[in-house]
């Protein structure tokens, strides 16, 4: 999708690479990339990007059957024996147009959670969704088609200090080896709470994203939720929570307790 259409204010359909698609209802389940793109309608939604590396270990003892949770990793069971890694203290954050330009609704996770990221400069202030694009041209290639694929490198440094840590906190997973590693741009919100909600200026359109990590987990509930805000359905559950008006009229934030 290149962008929106709109006749009397309210969307009236899409501009896509194969061509024009009439509707009255969106979802942007655009990911990292969703910020940008509202920007571009004049929507606006603080997001940033938090570069995380997670690995799989070869199988071992099974020592619970649910997420196994120390102050250096999480632990979470798979169905081959071994164990999914993430070491809570090896998110990165670059610095990027977007970073600077939301940088106040984020500064309260940053100071609850300076010791758990790593900030640096990279290639994320030239390309991405983070960088600065302007608006674009419905009727010309984007971004988004020069990057279908948002690849992230994955951090190797990370692994032997989370398996030491796993080791100390658990003796009997001592022996796990690290099997596949793997990165990805996690897309945030200042509170951590995905974006699930209607735009109320541009009526038709639903966003579904800022999932902040979460997005597997609650993925069917979501969908599920963002369906029924489309089609104007009873919603599954009470949106006030996921509204993404949360960010701009008074509501106060919880700052969370991990990035």
């Amino acid at each position: 999708m290149r962008g929106l259409d709109t006749t009397g204010g309210r969307i009236s359909g899409v501009f896509t690479e194969k061509g024009f698609i009439r509707t009255r209802a969106v979802v942007l389940a655009a990911g990292a990339w969703a910020s940008m793109f509202l920007r571009r309608h004049g929507v606006d939604m603080p997001q940033s990007s938090v570069h995380s590396t997670i690995f799989a270990t070869t199988p071992g003892p099974r020592v619970s059957e649910g997420p196994i949770y120390t102050p250096e990793v999480i632990l979470t069971p798979l169905l081959d024996g071994g164990y999914l890694v993430a070491a809570k203290a090896r998110g990165r954050l670059e610095l990027t147009p977007a970073g600077i330009r939301y940088a106040r609704q984020f500064l309260p996770s940053l100071r609850k959670n300076w010791k758990l990221v790593e900030l640096r400069f990279g290639r994320s202030f030239f390309e991405g969704p983070d960088a600065w694009h302007g608006k674009w041209s419905f009727d010309q290639p984007t971004v988004f088609q020069r990057m279908r694929v948002l690849e992230a490198k994955p951090k190797a440094s990370i692994v032997q200090p989370a398996l030491d840590a796993i080791a100390a906190a658990l003796p009997q997973l001592a022996e796990l080896k690290p099997a596949r590693l793997w990165a990805g741009w996690i897309d945030s919100t200042p509170d951590a709470v995905p974006v699930i909600s209607p735009v109320a200026t541009l009526p038709g359109l639903v966003v579904a994203a800022g999932f902040s990590g979460h997005g597997f987990g609650i993925g069917p509930g979501a969908g599920r939720l963002a369906a029924d805000l489309a089609t104007g359905a009873p919603p599954v559950v009470d949106p006030a929570a996921f509204a993404l008006s949360r960010f701009h009229d008074g509501s106060k934030l919880r700052a969370p307790a991990g990035i």
